[in-house]
């Protein structure tokens, strides 16, 4: 049997460095723990303007019983975690 706990683990999020290789900076941007500093098992990732800011944040659903996170861009290119601005901190 699977144990879902193996899905968990830090985030990715890897930026194009002119074609030639990518970097994973998901922790240095703020996406890579969920809100609490934790790991978290990420089932689904998309990005949109959820709050209407002209910025892509991103959106991350899940494993079970873990609450989605939103997190909000920010000029400078960190993201801050919005799931408890938004009532998405809760189990999902």
């Amino acid at each position: 049997m699977l144990n879902p706990h193996d899905d968990e683990m830090p985030g990715d999020l890897f930026i194009n460095r002119k074609g030639k290789h990518f970097d994973n900076v998901a922790l240095e941007h703020g996406v890579a723990l969920s809100g609490d500093g934790t790991v978290q098992g990420g089932m689904g990732v998309d990005f949109g303007d959820a709050n209407n800011d002209g910025m892509m944040d991103l959106f991350v659903t899940t494993f079970e019983t873990e609450p989605d996170s939103l997190y909000s861009a920010t000029a400078s290119g960190v993201f801050t975690y919005a799931s408890h601005k938004t009532g998405l901190n809760q189990a999902t």
